[in-house]
């Protein structure tokens, strides 16, 4: 049989033996993401940190804005979809009075980042690999329609997965009566600890491209159109 069928029957019998445990989201911005990641690196099984990983505080409007712009964009994912917002937030702000708006917004959030994202750094410093304890499994994740889920497996299935030797025994020692008891993620989960910090160079970037379109459009393509956007205002 191929890989792909490989996956296949193990996803079945994951199902079939209810072996994969749900876990809830509460909001898919990169706080919240961020937030629930925290949650499980906390968690007993995962924690491979002595202390434990502070969360961020939680911001309505960030949550509201970035939603939209990193995470259903997936510009954390992918460098072609982050270059894609990039391009919207030009265009966008190219509209009169309505790009002084957008660039005033991603000011606010980019300052709103910076004061909750103190904390990252020193969650950072906690541990070199928080992910020791968890199985990078993105297909599972596909067809469980989650970003991370619990399994309770046989240790004898473990290779299943197609892991290095090493992460089998390392989750072979931490099993109980034959079976262990994991998670899986995939890169959705991985980027919401990851990439955090990539999202200052973000927002930056923002407020570059949406000041500098509003710079370009005033100086040459409004004196064009004969608007002046400072009457208009």
């Amino acid at each position: 049989m191929g890989e792909e069928s490989q996956v296949d029957i193990m996803f079945k019998k994951l199902i079939e033996n209810d072996s994969g445990k749900h876990v809830y989201v509460p909001s898919l911005d990169p706080v919240g993401l961020y937030n629930h990641a925290i949650k499980q690196f906390n968690a007993k099984i995962n924690k491979t940190a002595e202390g434990s990983y502070e969360r961020l505080d939680e911001n309505c409007f960030y949550a509201l804005w970035m939603k939209r712009w990193w995470n259903r964009l997936r510009a954390d994912e992918s460098i072609f979809f982050l270059i894609f917002s990039l391009l919207i937030n030009v265009v966008v702000s190219l509209v009169p009075v309505l790009n002084i708006i957008v660039c005033a917004i991603w000011i606010i959030v980019w300052l709103i980042y910076e004061r909750i994202a103190k904390r990252h750094k020193e969650n950072s410093k906690l541990c070199e690999n928080p992910f020791k304890y968890m199985i990078y499994a993105p297909e599972v994740c596909r067809r469980a329609k989650l970003i991370n889920l619990y399994l309770d497996l046989p240790s004898r299935n473990l290779g299943s997965f197609g892991l290095k030797e090493s992460q089998i025994s390392v989750l072979q020692s931490r099993s109980f009566s034959g079976t262990v008891k994991f998670m899986v993620f995939n890169n959705t989960f991985k980027f919401a600890f990851t990439k955090f910090g990539f999202l200052r160079i973000f927002h930056v970037l923002q407020i570059l491209a949406s000041g500098g379109a509003i710079t370009i459009a005033n100086l040459v393509i409004y004196p064009m159109l004969g608007i002046s956007e400072l009457i208009l205002i």
